[in-house]
C-alpha cells in the first residue's frame, strides 16, 4: 500500500522524538535511522561464482522508492577496485524502480575478490545502504569476447547468431560437457575442442531461435567445464534486441480536448528497408488518419481527432497495413479525454 503523505517525515521525526526523550530519561534508545533506506532493498548481497578472466559480468540490485517524497541517490561508490558501481538513476519518484549496478573488472583483476557498495541518499533525507559482491575471477579462462551482444536485429533476419572463442590454459585434458540457459529461444553449437600444448580452444556459437519474440532479450549462459573430475559453472552474458517489423511511435496516441475542438498528432511509422502504407483504419470515427502512399523507410502521418460532444475517456485503436512482408499489419491504441465544459 502506497504511504500516506509524509510518512517518512513523520516516522523519522517520532523516532527523533523518542530517542530524546530516552536519553532525558536516562535510558537511550537505538537509532533505526538506516531502515527507511533499507525498506526500498530487497536484495543486500550477489556472489558471482566463477567467472572469466575478461568476460562481462554484472548485477543489478533494484531499488524502490515506496514513499511519497523524492527520493535521491547522492552516490554509490565501492569498497575495492575490482567493482565497478553505475546508477541507472539517482532521482526516484514514488514506486518508481533504480537499479544499483555492480559490474566486476575482470580485466584488471584475478582471483576471489569481493566488495562492499556503499549507496548514500541525500533527499529527503540522509541515509545509508550497503551491498556486497564477491566472485572468482579465474585467470586460466577467457571468453572473446566478453560477452554476447546480438545488437539491434530484426525479427525478420535469417541469421540472429554470435561467434564466442572459449580458451582454457594450464590443463589439455579441461572439457566443456554442456551449456546451459534458462532462456527458452537461444541455441548453442561447440566446435570439437582444439588442443594445442596446454591450451584447449572451443568455437561456441549462439544462436536466436525463429520464434523469438520481438523485444529486449538479456541473460545468462553457463558453461559446464569438467576438470579432473570436478564440475563448475562459469556464465556468461547475452543481451540483443529483436526489432519488429514495423515500428511506431508513439505507442499509445493520446488526445486531450474540449467538446468539438480539432486536435492533430503526427505518427512515425518505421521499417528496415522501404515499404508502402496500404491503408489506416481508426476503430473510432472520431479520429482521421490520412496514408503515405511514398516508398520509403520512415513516414510520418497527421492523425486528426475531432473531440466528441460528451465529456469523458474514449478507447479505440488505429490499424496500420503496409506491404512488408511477415508483419505487414500492425495496431496501435487510442485515448481521447473529453473534459466537461
Amino acid at each position: 500500500m502506497l504511504a500516506k503523505p509524509r510518512y517518512l517525515l513523520r516516522t523519522l521525526l517520532a523516532t527523533a522524538f523518542m530517542i530524546a526523550l530516552g536519553v532525558m530519561v536516562g535510558n537511550p534508545i537505538q537509532c533505526p535511522g538506516q531502515e527507511w533506506a533499507r525498506k526500498m532493498f530487497t536484495e543486500f548481497s550477489h556472489d558471482f561464482g566463477n567467472v572469466a578472466k575478461g568476460s562481462i559480468v554484472e548485477y543489478k540490485f533494484p531499488v524502490r522508492n515506496i514513499y511519497e517524497e523524492d527520493i535521491r541517490i547522492k552516490s554509490a561508490v565501492s569498497s575495492c577496485g575490482c567493482t565497478d558501481v553505475s546508477l541507472s538513476a539517482d532521482v526516484l519518484k514514488t514506486w518508481e524502480t533504480g537499479y544499483v549496478i555492480a559490474k566486476f573488472n575482470t580485466q584488471a583483476f584475478s582471483g576471489f575478490k569481493q566488495a562492499t557498495v556503499t549507496v548514500r541518499f541525500d533527499s529527503p533525507f540522509i541515509g545509508e545502504v550497503q551491498l556486497n559482491v564477491r566472485g572468482n575471477i579465474r585467470s586460466d579462462v577467457t571468453f572473446q569476447p566478453g560477452a554476447i551482444n546480438f545488437g539491434q536485429v530484426p525479427i525478420t533476419a535469417d541469421e540472429k547468431q554470435q561467434m564466442i572463442r572459449v580458451s582454457k590454459f594450464g590443463n589439455p585434458n579441461w572439457s566443456i560437457v554442456d551449456v546451459k540457459s534458462t532462456y527458452p529461444h537461444i541455441k548453442v553449437k561447440l566446435s570439437p575442442a582444439n588442443r594445442v600444448g596446454t591450451s584447449v580452444n572451443y568455437d561456441m556459437t549462439v544462436r536466436l531461435t525463429d520464434d523469438v519474440p520481438v523485444g529486449f532479450v538479456n541473460g545468462d549462459l553457463f558453461i559446464v567445464a569438467e576438470e579432473q573430475g570436478r564440475r563448475f559453472e562459469i556464465p556468461i552474458s547475452f543481451t540483443g534486441n529483436l526489432l519488429a517489423p514495423l515500428r511506431i511511435s508513439p505507442e499509445v496516441l493520446v488526445f486531450n480536448a474540449e467538446p468539438g475542438q480539432e486536435v492533430k498528432r503526427k505518427i512515425v511509422i518505421k521499417a528496415d528497408i522501404p515499404f508502402s502504407i496500404e491503408k489506416i483504419e481508426s476503430s473510432d470515427a472520431s479520429i482521421m488518419v490520412l496514408p503515405s502512399d511514398d516508398l520509403k523507410k520512415v513516414h510520418i502521418v497527421d492523425a486528426v481527432m475531432t473531440a466528441p460532444e460528451a465529456p469523458g475517456e474514449y478507447q479505440g485503436e488505429i490499424s496500420i497495413v503496409t506491404d512488408l512482408s511477415g508483419g505487414a499489419t500492425q495496431q496501435m491504441k487510442t485515448t481521447i479525454q473529453v473534459s466537461g465544459q
